[in-house]
């Protein structure tokens, strides 16, 4: 199983192409970032940077040459992972401040 960095920087450096990607997402073979929160109105400017200093996948698909179904595909795979819980937190969980850690 694959990070979406991982699979972005397959795309960079070329050793998968977009269709592998694609062809990844749909398998469920890739762990996602989980979904930031914000409320719309109410978000701050730490917020925000924390949601847009995620992944670059989107952009290295493009860079790629990923069509827009291509795109709108691996959004969809993207969030039916964080339903099935494929995130980043649950898959690699950290270790609170007590050593303990958390799902």
């Amino acid at each position: 199983m694959l990070t979406e960095d991982q699979v972005g920087r397959g795309l960079r450096t070329k050793t998968l192409t977009v269709d592998d990607a694609v062809r990844m997402f749909q398998a469920g073979q890739v762990v996602v970032y989980p979904e930031v929160a914000l409320i719309e109105g109410a978000e701050t400017w730490q917020e925000m940077e924390h949601a847009n200093s995620g992944s670059t996948l989107f952009a290295d698909l493009a860079v790629a040459g990923a069509s827009d179904e291509q795109q709108f595909e691996v959004g969809a795979q993207i969030e039916a992972a964080r339903a099935a819980g494929r995130t980043t937190d649950k898959v690699f969980p950290t270790p609170d401040e007590t050593g303990t850690t958390k799902p």
